[in-house]
């Protein structure tokens, strides 16, 4: 129809031609990007991986999850069991799985029950240092600073 709009305006050769012309084009251009980002999957295919999406949120504290072992469980490939779950969630499985554990260490420090290296440790992170990377980067502090401020920004 873009198409179609734009070759009809270029017949009329009015003062406004060029102009409308161009608008036509940035919407043509737009619409392909739009089309572009959308990732195709057969409907229904977020039911595949169901079994998985039930073992992340029971198991997301253990370090044995992983892509492989979660399409595996699914019975389809990695790389499309990725595209599904991303589709689905909009962010990668790994990234998923680090956010619950990210959110668990929250609650845990908001809690006052546990250290800093004892939350990491709770969630899967052998080393503090990698965990607090992965806290600041996602919650925009130090689980120190977190933890201090009684979740605060």
């Amino acid at each position: 129809k873009l198409f179609r709009d734009a070759s009809n305006a270029w017949l009329v050769q009015d003062k406004f031609c060029r102009t409308n012309i161009m608008r036509m084009l940035y919407e043509i251009i737009l619409a392909m990007n739009e089309e572009q980002k959308k990732k195709y999957a057969p409907s229904g295919t977020e039911k595949l991986i169901t079994p998985a999406i039930e073992r992340i949120n029971a198991e997301f504290l253990k370090n044995e999850l992983s892509v492989a072992l979660l399409a595996e469980e699914c019975g389809i490939t990695e790389s499309y069991f990725r595209r599904i779950f991303t589709r689905k969630y909009g962010v990668s499985p790994k990234e998923y799985i680090i956010r619950l554990r990210i959110g668990y260490a929250k609650d845990l420090l908001l809690s006052g029950e546990v250290s800093v290296t004892e939350a990491a440790a709770i969630c899967g992170y052998a080393e503090a240092t990698h965990f607090s990377r992965e806290f600041s980067k996602r919650v925009g502090a130090s689980p120190v600073d977190f933890k201090r401020r009684g979740g605060n920004g």
